[in-house]
């Protein structure tokens, strides 16, 4: 299911395209803001270029990626308290999955609980231009525009409001900023290479899987912790082997940084069982899954559509159809909305049509 991994999913994917785009330069705060040009507008005024003395809020954000929905009240409620002082919230739709609701559909059904401007992205080049020349790999990223044109902050919505304020008054600490962002940027050159391994893991063969456990393992040193690049890792030693040197491993990270990350639990869970990789199903670790899935079910007290739809996933490869169907039935209970459901649903009919010899 292609839903919410998931913003751990999407650092990752937000990132191959950069690596296979050397045109895409890099992009931090301190530097002239890039045109949001590559977009459709679905609501708002189109912004054709950063107009001196306004500042722009710019919110990457999915209709899959429960977290973004998550934000959208707060940007709102943002948007509507500054739009008196030349400020522009535009949520900057990226990351396209199959099976997701319309941009446009979900914005019409949040009313005038989205009142600021959107914009959806065109076949991944305002992701390439903003998101993956910055190095941020997760949704939602707010990037605020200021009133120079040049970029003041990139990160998170949640516990941006002291800083936007001081940017809308001019009082930002500029220097300390660049030189934050700089240091986050960093570590993240051999992380594009990675995530475009990813992204292509099915060309992926087991030398070149084993060519990048070297930049794999450099950057785990630098960030021993990192969930991300722990199942990189796993990713990578399962199509390298030995499968009992990836099996070990995966069991590793799963007690160990992913133990208490539900979403990390899920993302590993997901790329072992995702339907759409061509990797045989006798060459996937379903007891990992397994293991990754019910840990992540526990971890958000079986409510998470999406961890539950894994976990039915799981269940269905192995065998075991009644609970994949049982699990199925829950996910779609706790669904998030129309899209998420229209999916569950359509994967429910594929396990019962299992179960009846189809």
């Amino acid at each position: 299911m292609q839903l919410l991994i998931r913003s751990l999913a999407v650092t990752l994917a937000l990132a191959a395209g950069a690596s296979a785009q050397a045109a895409v330069e890099s992009l931090g705060v301190g530097m002239r803001a890039p045109a949001l040009e590559h977009v459709t507008w679905i609501q708002g005024d189109p912004v054709a270029a950063w107009q001196p003395g306004q500042v722009y809020v710019l919110d990457f954000w999915a209709t899959w990626c429960p977290p973004c929905r998550k934000s959208i009240p707060h940007i709102n409620a943002l948007s509507q308290k500054y739009r008196d002082q030349g400020v522009h919230v535009i949520g900057v739709a990226v990351a396209p999955r199959p099976g997701q609701q319309p941009t446009k559909a979900f914005v019409t059904e949040q009313g005038d609980g989205m009142s600021y401007g959107i914009a959806e992205d065109i076949d991944g080049r305002t992701s390439a231009t903003f998101m993956e020349a910055a190095s941020c790999f997760g949704i939602p990223t707010i990037m605020v525009v200021d009133r120079k044109g040049e970029l003041a902050f990139i990160g998170s919505p949640f516990g941006m409001d002291e800083t936007l304020a001081q940017i809308v008054a001019g009082t930002d600490d500029r220097a300390a900023a660049i030189a934050a962002d700089a240091a986050r940027r960093a570590p993240y050159d051999g992380a594009r290479k990675l995530a475009a391994a990813l992204e292509h893991y099915d060309t992926l063969d087991a030398a070149a899987a084993a060519e990048l456990l070297v930049p794999c393992d450099e950057a785990l040193a630098r960030e021993p912790d990192s969930p991300q690049i722990a199942y990189t890792k796993y990713m990578l030693l399962a199509k390298a082997g030995p499968k009992e040197k990836a099996a070990a491993y995966g069991r590793e990270i799963v007690a160990g940084p992913l133990a208490k990350l539900p979403k990390a639990l899920h993302l590993l869970a997901w790329g072992i069982v995702d339907p759409k990789r061509e990797t045989a199903r006798a060459d996937r670790d379903l007891e990992l899954a397994l293991l990754a899935a019910q840990r992540a079910d526990e971890l958000t007290q079986h409510k998470d559509a999406s961890i539950l739809d894994t976990l039915a996933r799981v269940r269905f490869w192995k065998g075991e159809l009644d609970q994949a169907i049982a699990l199925q039935k829950e996910a779609l209970a706790v669904a998030a909305d129309s899209g998420q459901k229209a999916e569950i649903e359509a994967t429910l009919a594929e396990y019962e049509k299992a179960k009846a010899g189809g």
